[in-house]
């Protein structure tokens, strides 16, 4: 889920490329960006770690999309996974 949308917000386009940008991610490495493996196996308690994550823009221990993505492409992730919408490719 979006920053914006944890915090109650409107949804609308830069929702959806946020979302992209986490589908990307997971295709490519089949990890999701923001939550480890642990966290999965811990329920609410990694569920809030994940959305600390997601409202920071840190990914998840171990989340390297310089290795996983080719240069260009890990640059553009990172700007769909930015928290805040403005700064999401449009």
């Amino acid at each position: 889920m979006a920053p914006e949308q944890w915090r109650g917000e409107s949804s609308g386009a830069p929702c959806d490329v946020f979302a992209l940008g986490i589908l990307i991610v997971e295709v490519f490495t089949g990890e999701h960006p923001f939550v480890t493996h642990e966290e999965r196996d811990v329920g609410a308690v990694g569920g809030l770690r994940a959305q600390e994550r997601v409202q920071s823009g840190e990914l998840a221990p171990g989340m390297d999309l310089d290795e996983a993505l080719v240069p260009r492409f890990a640059e553009l992730v990172r700007e769909c996974l930015a928290p805040d919408p403005a700064d999401r490719p449009r």
